[in-house]
């Protein structure tokens, strides 16, 4: 007798209960989500952080190499941001003399 019920199209749908237990079920999983992906997140802008100072030593040791020169490596803490200057090669050597700078392609988080 029930299964004819259901099956003439008498009732269909949710009951209240079960979309409540829904929104809740619901609730509950992005309440634990968003704290981990908080997390994640904020873990993989410092690894790209961290890798974007690594490009940036690598850079510096590659210029000072090409021109035989003192390369530095300084932080601006005004606008967050990494330098790299090569000094011009003193008089009377080879290269021709040269003053480069290079910044970082954005600012980094400034810690808590």
């Amino acid at each position: 007798m029930i299964r004819r019920r259901y099956l003439s199209g008498g009732t269909s749908g949710f009951t209240l209960i079960e979309m409540i237990v829904l929104i809740i079920i619901i609730a509950v999983m992005s309440s634990l989500a968003v704290p981990t992906y908080s997390r994640f997140h904020a873990s993989m802008e410092f690894k790209q952080s961290v890798r974007s100072v690594i490009g940036l030593l690598q850079h510096a040791r590659q210029a000072a190499i090409q021109s035989n020169a003192d390369a530095t490596l300084s932080y601006d803490s005004r606008s967050g941001t990494f330098v790299v200057e090569v000094e011009a090669p003193e008089p009377g050597q080879d290269n021709p003399p040269r003053s480069r700078s290079h910044r970082s392609p954005r600012p980094f988080p400034r810690p808590a």
